[in-house]
């Protein structure tokens, strides 16, 4: 490996024991192997870190960063990795997911061809082995990955529903610094995901490859977390905030946005204690005149019914319809 690496890969890890090995072994088995493999331990209370002082030992590609404490989500420990990161671009990458062994290689020459800014692959969600049959792909078959678009229209095919994924993006640090100071001050969980929209927000372009990012379906993931529909919610909210300040109150983004956050609160009244302190917090965000033509207008008329009214059928419906 060279002093400055040409790619480094940053990985937050916490109580990750179970699949780290099957993470690491995915990077180093890359057809491409000038990178450098930086691991955030977020306050791993299992044996996360040893598992990575071996592998520390085993190859000097790779090295770690140990977090003070557990910050409760990926968002500081995927930055911290960034911030130690020696090469100018990066691509992170989850502890419990692995890549197609020419993943890093395919993202750097699509990058050399087209010259655009961020480079995505192919997620594909699996439970099982990685290299079966997934349970889904995104994006999906019909999408055109030869095509190159810019950053603010690949942003849009992030929000309310996720046409693309962006996780393995080779990105440039510099990009990650820059919208890293963008990013609205938020308690949700999933911050990372907001994130994501602002960098690709703030990308000249975006190119995609076919090589395939395997993500694991597992059943203590952050996106199984009883308080997710909440969490979601709230990162809504600060894409909401981001996009109004950079484009404007009634931009096809903000309005978007306001659609997918309009969603989340009709989500979270569904859920059967919800906390209607913070879906009236949200609720004042959303215009819902505004948004007509992108949400339910039998959601927008049970609104109109006040919140407590709205939650109860919407949670007498969620029980007979799962009957």
């Amino acid at each position: 490996m060279t002093t400055t690496p040409t790619v480094s890969i940053a990985m937050p890890a916490y109580n990750a024991e179970k699949y780290l090995p099957d993470a690491i072994e995915s990077i180093l088995a890359q057809t491409f192997s000038d990178w450098e493999l930086i691991i955030a331990d977020d306050g791993s209370t299992d044996g996360t870190a040893e598992i990575i002082r071996t592998y520390e030992e085993r190859d000097c590609r790779i090295r770690s960063v140990r977090m003070p404490c557990n910050s409760g989500r990926c968002l500081e420990p995927r930055l911290a990795a960034v911030h130690a990161a020696k090469a100018d671009l990066v691509m992170c990458v989850d502890a419990d997911d692995v890549l197609d062994a020419d993943l890093v290689e395919q993202a750097l020459r699509r990058r050399e061809k087209t010259g655009v800014e961020i480079v995505l692959p192919v997620m594909a969600r699996f439970t099982g082995v990685p290299g079966g049959r997934p349970q889904f792909v995104v994006p999906a078959s019909s999408f055109p990955l030869e095509r190159v678009m810019k950053g603010m229209e690949a942003a849009l095919l992030t929000i309310g529903h996720w046409k693309i994924a962006f996780i393995a993006a080779l990105c440039p640090k510099a990009l990650y610094l820059k919208t890293e100071k963008l990013l609205p001050a938020s308690g949700a969980r999933n911050l990372d995901e907001a994130l994501t929209r602002i960098l690709l927000d703030n990308a000249v372009s975006v190119a995609w490859i076919p090589a395939r990012y395997w993500y694991r379906d597992t059943p203590g993931s952050v996106t199984h977390s009883p308080k997710v529909v909440e969490s979601v919610a709230l990162t809504n909210a600060a894409v909401l905030e981001y996009m109004r300040g950079r484009h404007g109150m009634d931009s096809e983004a903000a309005l978007r946005a306001e659609a997918a956050l309009f969603v989340s609160v009709i989500d979270m009244l569904y859920l059967p204690w919800p906390d209607l302190k913070t879906v009236a917090a949200l609720r004042t965000q959303v215009r819902p005149h505004r948004i007509r033509h992108l949400v339910s207008r039998k959601h927008i008329a049970a609104l109109r019914l006040g919140l407590r009214a709205a939650s109860l059928i919407f949670r007498t419906y969620g029980h007979f319809k799962k009957r």
